[in-house]
């Protein structure tokens, strides 16, 4: 009896896990702190990438590809699509979050300088002076998952939007519009339109920034949907593998806290203010969707041949660790392109702590949220630039990561790779 009475006190008074009905938010913490990834072995890892769709890679990359500003129809085409991918084809969860909110679309002279006109529509009046200063824009975050009923998540995210201006075509107008002005005479209305004159701007598709890695993204949760579905563990054992796509990542005027990462601002609080049960009983306590997360790793400017990681957090420097692990072991395998080779691996053996890059893993990192920033470091030559439009992408170096990418979530979740969960 008395055994009986202090089973049931350390069972249910310390958190201890019940026929997988609960478990306390501190037991799950400690989890999750503690959580260790297993190796593959090199014919598990061979079967594992045999299912990573190369085609299919280059259809998503297509489709995603197109100017896809916040609040335009080609974002609106870009999301539809993602979305049809992930919850139509492969069978992941997928909501999209829509939130608006006005945005500074270049302010009072900065705009009439660069543009010339107030061609933006759903416009605020500035009452001062009647100057359109900002437009409200509808944004759209894509958040996909395989397990949702899963108490612990790993996090991959990237940012699907595309960039509003470029200051170098913004300059170079502002030059025209000058020299225009000086010589305003010399032109015949007949044969000059100037509502024209700011509006021949090339279409920014921003490939590395960041299509690439929204087309990575999909083609990892489809080779790993087998495998995450055939692993069938206790809920407390389960890892939900979640892929967010933010809309909403570039600033539409000059890049400030209040002009940027609207998507994953708009995310994180969401998360912080949404709960999940750690029991069939709500007196069994609850997590938030912020606490769920093991780790967030962002992807972002990948896809050039200079493609170069740095480990920038000291509370993920064994993730990233494991990442350079992994790198090593494809290449001892033979599978990886040619061109890895030391010194140019894609992963450094190298940190920089005080180098930290603004990212959408930021309003994370402010609540706590363990951060793995995969960015191209330094960034690439095209970044920013009209030709950042998929020309300079190196599909070895691509095809590499994703690579190295698919063996460690598979790793961290635990996943049991052979034929028959690779064939579920």
């Amino acid at each position: 009896m008395i055994i009986s009475i202090l089973l049931f006190i350390f069972c249910n008074g310390f958190g201890y896990i019940t026929s997988g009905q609960y478990i306390s938010k501190d037991a799950l913490l400690k989890i999750k702190r503690t959580h260790k990834p297993k190796n593959l072995s090199e014919d598990q890892i061979k079967l594992l990438l045999n299912h990573l769709n190369y085609s299919l890679f280059l259809q998503d990359l297509k489709n995603i590809l197109i100017p896809r500003v916040s609040g335009t129809e080609g974002n609106k085409k870009v999301t539809s699509y993602i979305l049809r991918r992930l919850k139509d084809d492969i069978g992941m969860k997928t909501e999209n979050y829509t939130h608006c909110q006005l945005v500074p679309v270049l302010h009072k002279d900065r705009y009439v300088m660069f543009h010339g006109r107030n061609d933006i529509k759903n416009s605020v009046v500035d009452n001062t002076n009647g100057e359109r200063i900002g437009a409200e824009i509808c944004f759209n975050n894509l958040a996909s998952e395989t397990n949702p009923d899963a108490l612990r998540s790993l996090v991959l995210a990237c940012h699907h939007d595309s960039k509003y201006r470029l200051e170098e075509y913004k300059y170079k107008q502002y030059q025209k519009a000058q020299k225009f002005r000086a010589h305003e005479s010399e032109f015949e209305s007949d044969n000059f339109d100037s509502d024209q004159r700011f509006t021949q701007e090339p279409q920014f598709l921003g490939a590395t920034d960041s299509a690439i890695p929204c087309a990575i993204m999909i083609n990892l949760a489809q080779a790993l949907s087998s495998p995450i579905r055939c692993n069938s563990k206790n809920r407390e054992d389960k890892i939900s593998l979640q892929m967010l796509f933010f809309d909403g990542e570039e600033a539409f005027d000059i890049w400030s806290p209040d002009d940027s990462l609207y998507g994953s601002r708009h995310m994180a609080n969401l998360y912080q203010k949404q709960f999940i049960p750690l029991g069939e009983r709500e007196s069994n306590g609850k997590i938030n969707m912020l606490e769920r997360i093991g780790l967030f790793v962002l992807l972002d400017l990948i896809g050039e041949k200079s493609t170069r990681f740095y480990d920038f957090f000291p509370s993920t420097n064994k993730n990233f660790q494991h990442l350079v692990n992994i790198e090593n072991r494809l290449h001892s395998y033979q599978l990886l392109s040619p061109s890895n080779t030391l010194p140019l691996r894609y992963f450094t053996n190298s940190n920089l702590r005080s180098h930290g890059v603004e990212d959408d893993h930021i309003p994370f990192l402010e609540k706590g949220v363990k951060i793995l920033h995969l960015i191209s470091y330094p960034f690439p030559h095209s970044w920013h630039k009209f030709d950042d439009d998929g020309t300079n992408a190196d599909f070895d170096t691509i095809l590499d990561i994703t690579k190295i990418l698919a063996v460690f979530i598979a790793e961290y979740l635990n996943l049991r790779v052979d034929t028959s969960t690779m064939a579920c």
